[in-house]
């Protein structure tokens, strides 16, 4: 049993989404209208990270694709392909051919040919098309112009409004409040915090690699350890897909 689901299903899905936000609709409406199958996940963290890269791929392909493109389907797919080949989240010609299939996937089929060139066009032109795209306002801040425009007019100071909304949320902790009160745990973490910060004061230094060096987790764990076998066959092999479960006893 399979348990990660295709690249092209994933792109497929996602570009759904992102054809019906492209129409106007919310990304919450548009991600339920699709169900919430085995590739739900995938699609929605697919669908939410082109959104928020909108601004550099919109201009990558408003030069690819001189002439237009053909339709919004079409349009919402490349923006997730360009989203996996400009953040390498697969193999290029993985991400490339997986794209191709999707284009069938939301039945346009015809437009095949058309997005494998572009998508191959931008592998040949990258640094190129990447250093264009950073001369427009979309492509420098991530947002569409309309959005731009409007935060320029409306408020001073704009450029930090616009960069701030790109950056990362803090990350939030949930305390379990039948073990721990939030004040304890602040303080349990502030006290960590301290004893760091007087090992530091003292000399003692951590593992610069902390996963393949000297005094990394693979040297601790085990006399034997091979870290390559952490990034081998990296984004092209799917333990989880090499996963059953047993149904009787030993």
């Amino acid at each position: 049993m399979t348990l990660t689901p295709p690249l092209s299903e994933v792109l497929a899905g996602a570009s759904r989404a992102v054809a019906r936000v492209l129409g106007g609709a919310s990304l919450t409406a548009a991600l339920d209208d699709g169900g919430r199958g085995p590739s739900r996940p995938a699609v929605q963290d697919l669908a939410y990270a082109t959104l928020r890269d909108y601004g550099p791929p919109q201009a990558i392909l408003a030069a690819l694709a001189r002439k237009g493109i053909p339709d919004r389907a079409v349009h919402a797919l490349l923006l997730c392909a360009l989203h996996e080949l400009r953040h390498e989240r697969r193999a290029p010609h993985t991400a490339v051919d997986e794209a191709v299939t999707a284009s069938t996937k939301l039945g346009h089929g015809a437009a095949r040919g058309f997005v494998n060139a572009c998508l191959r066009n931008y592998l040949r032109r990258r640094e190129a098309l990447e250093a264009d795209a950073r001369r427009s306002e979309p492509g420098r801040f991530g947002y569409p112009q309309w959005w731009i425009d409007h935060v320029r007019r409306a408020r001073p100071g704009w450029e930090a409004i616009l960069a701030a909304g790109n950056a990362r949320p803090p990350m939030t902790l949930r305390v379990n409040r039948r073990r721990l009160s939030v004040d304890a745990y602040v303080g349990r973490l502030a006290a960590a915090g301290l004893s760091a910060a007087n090992l530091a004061a003292d000399g003692f230094t951590g593992a610069s690699r902390i996963l393949e060096g000297e005094r990394g987790m693979a040297a601790g764990m085990s006399s034997d350890a091979d870290p390559a076998r952490l990034t081998d066959r990296l984004g092209s092999r799917w333990a989880t897909a090499e996963t059953s479960f047993k149904f009787h006893a030993a």
